[in-house]
């Protein structure tokens, strides 16, 4: 494995990109400094993030709060999921869980591809080379991921 593999860059999930969750992770990073344990590499960090993306922001804020209260060196998005499920449904203005909200991430992330592939509105715009690719590649990724939830609703 080269350096460049090893020095991967890590991609918030766009379920996960506010301030709310920001401040999270870096309170779960820093209590694992505190605690002498392992940096998370780049790629357990991705993995990460990744899990956690299918779970919202609210329920990730909660799992990382709760790890860190209890001492765990893990984060366990599921636990929180099994509680919330208990509960009486309460909507939130900050939750991604309703259709409409997901939509708006959607037309969100479209534009964002649309906007990478073809900022100029050029008739037949460059090809993507490089970081504009990785981007575009992750959008896709994210962009497809809510689709999947979207389509959940239908069934």
């Amino acid at each position: 494995m080269d350096k460049d593999e090893q020095k991967q860059a890590t991609t918030l999930p766009f379920e996960l990109n506010n301030e709310k969750f920001i401040k999270a992770w870096q309170d779960y990073c820093e209590f694992r400094k505190e605690n002498r344990w392992n940096k998370l590499s780049a790629r357990s960090t991705q993995a990460q993030w990744d899990h956690l993306s299918s779970f919202g922001s609210d329920i990730a804020v909660e799992a990382i709060n709760i790890s860190i209260r209890s001492g765990w060196r893990g984060i366990f998005p599921d636990r929180v999921r099994q509680e919330v499920d208990r509960k009486p449904a309460k909507k939130s203005s900050g939750s991604f869980a309703s259709l409409g909200a997901l939509q708006l991430q959607l037309k969100d992330l479209n534009e964002r591809i649309r906007t990478i592939r073809n900022p100029s509105g050029q008739a037949w715009p460059p090809p993507l080379t490089g970081e504009k690719q990785a981007q575009c590649d992750e959008l896709i990724r994210q962009r497809d991921a809510i689709q999947v939830r979207i389509n959940q609703f239908a069934t």
